[in-house]
């Protein structure tokens, strides 16, 4: 348990509790994530939609991850690989999760919506925002009105960082909660100290990570390992 991690490892309480409180986001994006896929399968039944109209695209450009976390070490790996495998389980099964580096993630997502027909407006993409300034990503921002175009979470980092350093805590599940919940045009936290949101366009919001978290590794990997549960069981 954490209580452990806090007593073995020397950390501080408030360090420990910091952990703790990460952990709902494996849970809030599971649970948020699942009522859109719903909203979009009941949509499906009363407007007699095709089966392309109700499905969901995660599409997550992941160059800017600590050089660590393209191992199994830290646990983020697992937790990225149990994603790309969501639509395995039930009340996901409309709901895809593509993983790329740079512009070879818009190659992915094409590979994968235009045999389907999947509209641009079920895309959701969370990643670097130099990235998705690329023509690469065009095809994205496509159609009559803004409405039809895919979403984009841009991401910028501290000043001269194009990814984030090893040990730095990964807000992964936090900022794809916010981004689903965006797409869907809710109102999000927007003015955190560890993330700020502004809208750059009606489709398009800039992500912020102001400066990088920097855990002990041993409470990186008990968050993922704990997010990563609650995949598990959705």
């Amino acid at each position: 348990t954490l209580d452990t991690y806090e007593n073995n490892i020397k950390v501080s309480t408030k360090t420990a509790q910091k952990v703790k409180d990460e952990l709902q986001w494996g849970r809030t994006f599971i649970d948020d994530t699942k009522y859109q896929a719903g909203q979009k399968r009941d949509k499906l039944k009363k407007e007699e939609r095709t089966q392309a109209e109700a499905e969901m695209v995660i599409a997550i450009e992941s160059g800017w991850f600590p050089d660590k976390d393209n191992t199994m070490e830290t646990g983020l790996n697992k937790l990225l690989y149990k994603l790309s495998n969501i639509s395995n389980q039930g009340y996901l099964s409309n709901v895809k999760v593509i993983r790329g580096k740079g512009t070879r993630l818009a190659s992915e997502v094409n590979k994968y919506t235009s045999d389907k027909g999947i509209p641009n407006k079920n895309i959701i993409f969370l990643g670097r925002n130099s990235v998705f300034q690329s023509s690469g990503f065009d095809k994205y921002r496509e159609g009559i009105s803004p409405e039809e175009w895919a979403f984009f979470a841009g991401l910028e980092f501290p000043e001269g960082l194009e990814k984030l350093p090893d040990d730095t805590y990964v807000r992964l599940m936090e900022m794809l909660t916010k981004a689903v919940n965006l797409w869907a045009g809710l109102s999000v936290e927007t003015d955190m100290p560890y993330l700020q949101i502004t809208q750059e366009g009606k489709r398009y919001f800039k992500f912020t990570i102001p400066k990088a978290e920097q855990i002990e590794p041993e409470l990186l990997k008990e968050i993922y390992s704990r997010q990563l549960d609650f995949i598990h069981s959705a």
